[in-house]
């Protein structure tokens, strides 16, 4: 699950609002509301911060989103021929 859909789920849960948590965690609502919907990914001083204050083991969700973007780049990579221009002489 990813870390996004997780702390939805979390909120939810526990019957919070965005702004809440976002000043539980000082950083403004629409920052917030960004993370939750996986527009942006948190920083690991952010991640750390959220599994503090709200007392919680990201730690699986994080390694999921970080292998999915290995996963997703790698597959990128593969699809994207590769130019090498020669020099003439």
């Amino acid at each position: 699950m990813r870390i996004s859909r997780y702390l939805v789920r979390f909120r939810k849960k526990n019957r919070l609002l965005q702004k809440e948590i976002a000043a539980l965690l000082n950083i403004s609502r629409e920052h917030y509301a960004q993370i939750e919907s996986g527009k942006f990914v948190p920083s690991i001083k952010l991640l750390r911060t959220i599994s503090k204050k709200l007392r919680l083991d990201i730690s699986i969700h994080v390694a999921h989103d970080r292998f999915t973007l290995l996963c997703k780049s790698e597959q990128q990579s593969r699809r994207k021929p590769i130019r090498v221009e020669h020099s003439s002489r």
